[in-house]
């Protein structure tokens, strides 16, 4: 019997973040750029992290040369206060989401993927905060794999 890939995303279909990723980039935005931009009013819904950063940068009036230059920092300083964030706010696994993986990774012809906008490092510090391990998750594709979903 050959294998069944089922691919989830981490934000609103297992994972409900509480705010903790919009303050944690607002942290990372804060430290790398000196600016924040309007978090709580970006449009995050079907997007990538690198977009929606690029996007809240942009809105602020910074040059794609600025906001390219500190990029590899913000990756760096993103996971780090994601990992703190989590503990200041409520991060829970969406209803039903732990007896489906459950389920679902006892079979052997069923494999479980991730296919997010997060950026690698930053999908499994959720996962965690939400009680799931990520180890569940046997092959990703992430924001950090490319900009634009279609990537």
């Amino acid at each position: 019997m050959g294998h069944r890939l089922i691919l989830f995303d981490v934000d609103g279909t297992l994972v409900w973040p509480g705010g903790a990723g919009r303050e944690a980039v607002k942290r990372a935005l804060r430290e790398v750029y000196g600016v924040i931009g309007d978090v709580d009013r970006f449009p995050m819904a079907g997007k990538t992290d690198p977009l929606i950063v690029r996007g809240i940068l942009r809105a602020t009036g910074l040059e794609e040369a600025q906001i390219e230059a500190g990029w590899p920092r913000f990756c760096q300083a993103l996971p780090r206060h994601l990992a703190q964030t989590v503990r200041e706010f409520s991060v829970t696994p969406l209803p039903g989401v732990l007896p489906l993986l459950a389920a679902l990774s006892a079979r052997r012809e069923v494999v479980l993927g991730l296919l997010t906008g997060n950026l690698e490092e930053t999908a499994p510090i959720k996962l965690r905060a939400a009680g799931i391990d990520p180890a569940l998750f046997r092959v990703g594709a992430y924001g950090s794999d490319g900009a634009d979903r279609r990537e």
